[in-house]
């Protein structure tokens, strides 16, 4: 064998021996337990208050009122007063309608006559700040969509509101 290739081997076999000796260095590792202690939830609550009546809310019937009897293309509106109740620090709500309560709410058999519901907090913002029983004013709306196809259906119909669902929101931001 030339000396060339026995000096390769033993530089190889030396290499070898090193990295083995190198992966068993010892360490030292210590562990204990730190306390977790406990975290408590806070609580929202919404409880609905008086609602005044029906007015129309169209630009040009606004705050028109009592409503009677609506017509396709009519928006209408009443203002109710609900109080949110909470606890929790830095803790924002929001009042919506429950979509299930309202799903259903027609006026005739007529797919373009089904009433849309909504509901929005009175004021600029989307949210109130919750510390402790907080009263807001929530405007539900109701909107008697103007179709592009004739439904005599709904002539002398009856749409029945009376179990409209609002949930308070936790808005986290």
């Amino acid at each position: 064998m030339k000396k060339s290739t026995k000096g390769a081997l033993a530089a190889g076999s030396a290499a070898v021996l090193l990295m083995g000796g190198a992966g068993t260095l010892a360490f030292w590792t210590a562990t204990d337990d730190v306390d977790g202690g406990s975290i408590d939830s806070g609580s929202l609550t919404l409880t609905t208050g008086t609602c005044d009546g029906w007015v129309y809310s169209a630009a040009d019937l606004e705050g028109t009122g009592p409503v009677t009897l609506v017509v396709p293309g009519d928006t209408i509106e009443q203002t109710c007063e609900v109080t949110i109740d909470g606890s929790g620090d830095h803790l924002k709500a929001t009042v919506e309608i429950d979509p299930a309560s309202v799903a259903d709410i027609t006026l005739g058999t007529g797919v373009t006559d089904t009433l849309t519901v909504s509901a929005a907090l009175v004021g600029a913002t989307t949210d109130v700040e919750i510390d402790g029983p907080t009263t807001v004013d929530v405007v539900i709306t109701v909107a008697y969509p103007y179709g592009a196809t004739e439904n005599n259906d709904s002539q002398l119909s009856t749409a029945t509101l009376g179990a409209i669902t609002l949930d308070a929101v936790q808005v986290h931001d």
